[in-house]
């Protein structure tokens, strides 16, 4: 690479970057030096070194006398076009200067360029950095020279890069990021001069006595002083734009309003670019004029980042919601409060006003800063205040309205699918909101609106609600996920007055069956948050158990917050009692050892959710000691954790795993004991090696993408010992092997080195005469024996024999174009098939130009020019008959078409054309690339072939598993060429007949229904002919295939059709007949794209939708649905169960009157 572009928005630290790097190419034995651009093309280089690298000079000195690579690095290209925005020419003067200085020396010099996004003037700058860098490498420019220039951008700040700023800044990291989080301000701290300015702000409010989690408790005031810092016009003593701070806000407020409403996000300087805002035009109706330069400057602030083809964008959504949030509070002022100014953020559906995904964010800052739209907002989506904007700005009166509003919405419906963050919720809530939650929880009766009221006492920490809290816990009609909300909420509370209450009636409530996994998440989250409010409290712990017990199974592959609650309950028992409850916990989730897992205890299915909280209930007991437990409850336990790893499990967090792996790694007596707990599993067995495999080999944890260390070298110290002690050479050579196991499962360099020296050394000590042998002192030159023996022999003998292959090969290239030379008339009018069948085969899998490319790389242009002319001669001479895939007929002349161009081919005969139509038809995998583009030219010579081919396909076609190549060529095409072969398919289906092979007649049955070149006139009494006739002879597959293309040409008459064939009474043969119809196979040739144009009446059919819904529903019930933990094929009931969704899903996006009205008759179908 000779040159590397680093942009960045205003404060993304490139400077900083470049002088970093610098230093590191410096230490690297690399000479760099920094120069500052503005000074660059004004003055000599050594007076334009950036005052930040001292270095500089000396290196650049350096350089010039011992020449050689170097690093060039040229700083701020936008401080030399800014604030003036005249100085276009300033990066080509520095680079020309840059090449002035250097002279003959910078043949091997790299350059570094950094700028803002809103200064890098794309193309034109590339051609002045190409021309100078051409000048450094050779001494005539015009010269051709290859020269690499790559565009980076700096990444954004992630987490730990700030917190590590902030504990540089004796700043506790983690209740800063929390206060970032609670403001949800992360993804604005992408920039450290963001963080710093935050940090300021931190400090002062340190200072000034606030408490950390008070700090950043506005989020309004956080954006506020987020935007006001990005917006500033000066850094240090620079000023980098002449505008005013109040109209450039203004300015950037209304882009962002801009960007909202035309959901364009970048915008450029430049007319007419593709999809970006023209950012002078934008502004220009405003009473200030603006110019190219002010557009320039205001595009370089911090609040735009980088896009793409020197286009700038917006840094963070966030800011550029707020931004055009305040744009239209302005416009309200500016109006007189009147409220059309924000209709564009609304969006009129069917008789009623809703809120665009788009612009939600918009309004609820909107409905925080002006409370004018606060109240639109309230009426129409009041959730937006709870999710959105700052709810801390808003009164209790305000916020008690908004509740009150979004319970009224569950008037009309259950659930609205409104979820919200815990943390939004949190920040929402206070206690003085008590009494409105009372007053709707009395009237709420939607489960979900119910939980989200529960929610709101538990985070707002509303004691005084403990009684209602108490009774939504026990009352046993209540929604499970309520119940367990209210238990959450009182263990919250720290209120456990209720504790045996709540504990009744969790061992009173019904529990669904242990084989109803659909039921059992919601379940399971009830009884584990009551387990996690009880305990605490001090219960009888045989009634814990008790309720413990009552877990359900859940599906193999669902992920629920049970694991989660069970391991809060773990973080807040103290030790005696979480050794207690650790081995309850392992009573009931320990399933035998089985033998085909290396005799690893498994884990119950019933109480797959345990794993979690043993995991980390094991972990922290032996972080203090793990006295409290007996030493084989923790072999147990920690055996019992080593077998839950590998197994895919959704309950099973991984962070436990890395925690414990951390915990035990110094533990060595107790791996010690656990390995030897497990030698004695398999005492009887005679291989050493067997033995150790099947006792260490699964004591690993590896469930992340990198395994986690467990043993060190001190692990096999301790083995080595245990060595040393034993009489027997077969015990000592058992636990020589387990340390080699231990071995292979250590990472770490220098520790596996210091461990291969501990093994060394036990092998020579008190190992036998076989391993002394493989570890003495000879042993390296054993292994370089063996090693030659088997790897480096081999290694000779393929590199003698390809030189040998390769000597022939040298010897047969030069005889063969020998032969195509002296037989050249032969070969270049087509007349040797061989010949060309000997090329194809090279390359048989890419057809035409890639074949000439393989000759020409062999045997050079010439030859290459012989078989092209002989390809394209052999196919217009040589016939073909269909089918001929395999004929290496067929592939020559395929070759030769492909090498042909549309024109050429155009110009030809339409006997040539007829000849290669069929050769088209004879190819591998579809159509051939050029047959699409000659059809469109030559439709009726194509139909005529096509017609020879399909009628060949019936007359021959049998009830064969796959369809016929000619059907399955067009049924696979463009929807152009389906569309062509309609008409001619139903007219040759009416003279030649239906074809045998079911595959087939699917096709055509497709492509005629599909294609608008037949009438429904024409086809519906014929599909309803052949479905009744098929239904007599109870040849259901094939009435299908009728019937399907009836509702694609007229939907209301298919319907018709099945309710005289079956009747309308649903017997239990009908809904059987139904279910199958759902069921079948279905063929899918056609492109999504390509869809909106095929003929379809029953996706604009609304009436007939509802009926094939009721009926669906009727036949199919969700109920029945199949339930799948496992990978699967799809079988009938898969597919009924697809089909009726998809039933569903065509008629909610007809989304017209007459479908409204539709689904309001589904509604009311009986449950």
């Amino acid at each position: 690479m000779d040159c590397a572009i680093v942009l960045g928005s205003a404060g993304a630290g490139k400077t900083r970057e470049l002088l970093e790097l610098a230093k590191e190419l410096r230490s690297a034995g690399t000479p760099a030096f920094v120069f500052r651009i503005e000074a660059l093309c004004r003055l000599s280089a050594e007076d334009s070194f950036s005052p930040h690298d001292e270095a500089s000079p000396t290196a650049f000195a350096r350089w010039k006398v011992k020449r050689g690579p170097a690093v060039a690095l040229l700083d701020a290209l936008d401080e030399a076009r800014l604030p003036d925005a005249r100085n276009t020419s300033a990066l080509a003067d520095a680079l020309a200067r840059l090449s002035r200085e250097v002279g003959s020396a910078g043949k091997e010099l790299r350059v570094i360029i950094s700028s803002r996004a809103s200064e890098w003037q794309g193309d034109g700058d590339l051609r002045a950095i190409e021309t100078a860098i051409k000048g450094f490498r050779v001494s005539d420019p015009s010269q051709e020279a290859q020269i690499k220039v790559k565009t980076l951008r700096l990444l954004p700040l992630r987490k730990p890069d700030v917190r590590k700023i902030a504990k540089h800044r004796g700043v506790d990291p983690d209740q800063f990021a929390a206060a970032i989080d609670r403001a949800k301000a992360a993804n604005l701290v992408s920039q450290p001069l963001d963080v710093q300015l935050l940090l300021d702000l931190w400090l002062e409010a340190v200072g000034e006595g606030k408490e950390p989690p008070s700090i950043f408790s506005s989020r309004l005031q956080v954006y506020e002083d987020i935007v006001r810092f990005r917006l500033r016009t000066e850094s240090g003593q620079e000023r980098r734009s002449n505008l005013d701070p109040l109209l450039g806000r203004q300015a950037c407020e209304k882009l962002a309003a801009i960007s909202v409403l035309s959901d364009v996000q970048d915008f450029t300087s430049e007319p007419d670019k593709p999809m970006a805002i023209h950012a002078l035009s934008a502004l220009s109706s405003d009473a200030d004029r603006w110019t190219e330069m002010d557009v320039r400057q205001l595009l370089s602030y911090g609040l735009f980042q980088p896009s793409i083809s020197g286009r700038v964008r917006f840094a963070h959504r966030e800011l550029r919601d707020y931004l055009a949030a305040c744009f239209f509070r302005r416009a309200i002022g500016q109006n007189a409060g009147s409220l059309d100014v924000v209709k564009p953020l609304l969006a009129e559906g069917l008789g009623c006003t809703e809120v665009p995904q788009s612009t939600e964010h918009v309004l609820g800052w909107l409905a925080t800063i002006d409370p004018i739209a606060r109240r639109i907002v309230t009426r129409i989506r009041p959730s937006l205040l709870i999710e959105t904007g700052d709810p801390t700005r808003l009164t209790v009166d305000e916020k008690s309205r908004a509740i009150a509003a979004h319970v009224a919405a569950y008037r009309e419906r259950l659930y609205r699918g409104e979820w919200f963050y815990q943390e939004d919720v949190r920040e929402f809530v206070t206690p003085d909101l008590a009494p409105a939650i009372g007053e709707q929880l009395a009237i709420a009766t939607s489960p979900e609106v119910r939980e989200l009221l529960v929610e709101m006492i538990r985070f707002g920490q509303m004691t005084s609600m403990a009684a209602d809290l108490r009774t939504i816990a026990c009352d046993q009609t209540e929604g499970l996920r309520v119940r367990a909300e209210a238990c959450l909420a009182l263990a919250d509370l720290n209120d456990f007055s209720f504790a045996h209450d709540v504990l009744a009636a969790a061992l009173l409530s019904t529990a669904p069956k242990h084989e109803d996994t659909q039921s059992a998440p919601s379940w399971n989250l009830f009884v584990a948050s009551a387990v996690r409010y009880v305990v605490p409290a001090g219960v009888s712990l045989l009634d814990a158990i008790a309720l413990v017990d009552r877990f359900r199974r859940e599906a193999k592959n669902y992920a629920s917050a049970t694991a989660m609650l069970l391991e809060g309950l773990v973080a807040e028992l103290s030790l005696d009692q979480l050794g207690n409850w650790l081995q309850i916990f392992l009573r009931f989730a320990r399933a035998p050892r089985k033998s085909d897992r290396d005799m690893m205890p498994t884990i119950q299915p019933r109480f797959r959710m345990l794993g979690a909280p043993i995991c980390q209930a094991l972990d922290r007991l032996l972080q203090h000691g793990g006295e409290v437990l007996p030493k084989a409850v923790r072999l147990e336990a920690l055996e019992f954790v080593f077998g839950l790893n590998g197994r895919q499990s959704y309950s099973l967090r991984e962070t436990s795993f890395d925690k414990l792996a951390t915990t035990i790694r110094p533990l060595n007596d107790l791996k010690i004991d656990l390995i030897l707990m497990r030698l004695a599993l398999f005492e009887n067995m005679q291989s050493e090696w067997y033995v150790a495999r099947q006792a260490v080999g699964p004591l690993k944890i590896d469930r992340s993408d990198k395994a986690v260390e467990v043993f060190n070298s001190k692990d096999i110290e301790r083995l080595g010992a245990l060595m040393a002690e034993e009489q027997t050479e077969r015990d000592r050579d058992l636990y020589f092997t387990c340390a080699q196991f231990v071995f292979d499962e250590i990472r770490d360099a220098e520790e596996r080195k210091h461990a291969n020296a501990i093994l060394r050394n036990l092998a020579r000590t008190h190992g036998s005469s076989e391993l002394k042998r493989a570890y003495g002192h000879l042993a390296p030159i054993r292994r370089l024996k063996h090693q030659f023996r088997h790897k480096d022999w081999y290694q000779i003998k393929h590199r003698f024999h390809a030189s040998v292959d390769s000597v022939i090969d040298a010897c047969w290239k030069l005889r063969n174009g020998a032969t195509f030379l002296r037989d050249f008339r032969g070969l270049s009018q087509g007349r040797r098939p061989g010949y060309l069948a000997w090329a194809v085969n090279k390359s048989p899998n890419d057809l035409g130009p890639a074949v000439i490319e393989r000759m020409r790389e062999r045997h050079g242009q010439l030859i290459a020019g012989l078989f092209a002319s002989g390809f394209k001669r052999y196919w217009r001479e040589n016939g073909i008959t269909y089918p001929a895939q395999s004929d290496y007929q067929a592939m020559i002349g395929l070759t030769g078409l492909a090498l042909q161009s549309l024109s050429e081919l155009a110009n030809l005969s339409d006997d040539l054309i007829e000849r290669a139509f069929t050769y088209g038809f004879s190819n591998m995998n579809g159509f051939p690339d050029w047959m699409p583009a000659l059809i469109t030219l030559k439709p009726g010579i194509f139909v005529t072939v096509a017609t020879t081919v399909l009628t060949q396909d019936i007359t021959s076609s049998s009830e064969e598993k796959f369809s016929s190549d000619g059907f399955s060529r067009i049924a696979y095409s463009t929807s152009a060429i389906r569309e062509l072969t309609a008409a001619p398919l139903f007219q040759l289906l009416q003279t030649a007949g239906i074809p045998e092979n079911r595959r087939d007649l699917e096709m055509a049955l497709t492509i005629i229904a599909r294609s608008h070149a037949v009438s429904a006139s024409q086809l519906s009494p014929i599909l309803r002919q052949q479905f009744a006739a098929h239904v007599i002879e109870f040849r259901f597959a094939e009435a299908w295939l009728w019937l399907d293309a009836l509702f694609a040409i007229d939907s209301a008459a298919a319907w018709s059709t099945w309710i005289a064939t079956f009747g309308a009474l649903w017997s239990p043969s009908s809904a059987s007949l139904f279910k199958r119809y759902m069921g079948r196979e279905e063929l899918s040739n056609s492109r999504a794209e390509e869809r909106a144009e095929e003929r379809d009446a029953l996706d604009a059919d609304a009436q007939t939708l509802c009926h094939l819904i009721k009926a669906a529903y009727l036949v199919w019930p969700p109920s029945n649905d199949p339930v799948h933990e496992d990978a699967y094929s799809p079988g009938i009931d898969d597919k009924a169960t697809s089909r009726r969704g998809y039933y569903l899903n065509g008629l909610a996006a007809l989304g017209n009157e007459d479908a409204l009205q539709a689904l309001d008759r589904c509604s009311r179908l009986p449950t």
